[in-house]
């Protein structure tokens, strides 16, 4: 039998982020996708996501941001 470790990568969320201006609950807060969007356009190649492409790259940050709508990270429920 093997055995399993489950890994929760949890966004860190800006002390200033207001996520009462949101309808929808999400973790990922909108410094996140700009550090992520910004991360990709800096770096020179990449295979899967290239940063000569930058609407493709903003379709994608924000699809992935989407993955977490109804995500409430400050409940131990939804984390278990």
């Amino acid at each position: 039998m093997k055995t399993y470790k489950t890994v929760l990568v949890v966004p860190e969320q800006h002390q200033d982020f207001n996520a009462s201006l949101y309808h929808t609950t999400n973790p990922i807060c909108p410094q996140m996708m700009f550090e992520c969007i910004k991360r990709i356009f800096g770096r020179p190649s990449h295979d899967c996501l290239s940063s000569a492409n930058k609407p493709k790259v903003v379709e994608v940050i924000l699809k992935f941001a989407k993955l977490y709508d109804g995500a409430d990270f400050s409940s131990d429920k939804m984390l278990r």
